[in-house]
This record gives C-alpha cells, sequence and structure tokens, in this order.
C-alpha cells in the first residue's frame, strides 16, 4: 500500500495534495512581498515631497531676504539722488524674481533709518516676510 502525504482540507473535506499547499503558500509570500514593497514606496514617495516642499519654503525665504536686502540698496540710492526722499512701496512683477512670484517691498525712512519690508512671493495668501533696517550710510 502506497502511503500519500496529503491532508484533508478542513473546508472542502477533500484530500490537499502537499504542492497544492505550496501554492497557497507562495501567494502569500508574494502578497506579503507585494505589501511591504509598496508600503515602502509610499513611504519614500511621502518622503520625497516633504523634501521637496522643505527645498522650496528655503528657497522662498532666500529670495524674501535677498529682496529686502536689495530694498536697502535701492532707498540708499534714492536717498543719494534724492535727500529728502521717504520711503515708498514698491511691487516686484513676477518674471523679475520667478517667473510666476511677485514680491513686494515697504521702505520708509524715519530719524536716518531705512526701514525695508519684503513681502514674497505677495501673491500667497501668507507671503514670506523679512525686515531689514540700516542706516543711510553703509
Amino acid at each position: 500500500m502506497k502511503t500519500m502525504n496529503a491532508h484533508r482540507d478542513a473546508a472542502s473535506g477533500r484530500f490537499m495534495h502537499p504542492h497544492e499547499r505550496r501554492k497557497g503558500g507562495a501567494i502569500v509570500v508574494v502578497l506579503a512581498a507585494l505589501v511591504i514593497v509598496s508600503t515602502l514606496w509610499v513611504a519614500w514617495a511621502r518622503r520625497a515631497m516633504s523634501d521637496r516642499r522643505q527645498i522650496r519654503e528655503i528657497v522662498l525665504q532666500q529670495q524674501t531676504e535677498r529682496l529686502a536686502e536689495a530694498g536697502l540698496m535701492m532707498a540708499r540710492q534714492s536717498l543719494q539722488k534724492d535727500a529728502a526722499w521717504t520711503g515708498s512701496r514698491v511691487v516686484v512683477p513676477a518674471g523679475t524674481i520667478h517667473q510666476t512670484n511677485s514680491g513686494e517691498l515697504a521702505i520708509s525712512i524715519q530719524n536716518g533709518l531705512i526701514t525695508v519690508v519684503a513681502y514674497y512671493p505677495s501673491q500667497e495668501e501668507i507671503p514670506y516676510k523679512v525686515t531689514r533696517t540700516g542706516t543711510v550710510a553703509p
């Protein structure tokens, strides 16, 4: 008599050959691998998006700081031309700093002190804001 290495399936009551049991195990292994790979891919995609957002924020902050420094230079040049100049509001159109972002400068002069407030990108609901102060003479 031949001994069969088969087990009875509890659900159907039929005998299952060992190869049939291995096929089910292979599917489980493949599905587990797909879940792991998908989880890793989602984590990588989130990290990449977060990094991109952080880099964008750093660039916008730096551009705002440079805009404020340019405002100080502009104020000093304007004062050299006209000593009575007391400041102004300057709109920097899109395309000057970045193709889609515009900026704004608020320059005021009081008691020999220049105050420049830069807003960038000014079309945003909450733009970056940098304030720089300096004396009339550099």
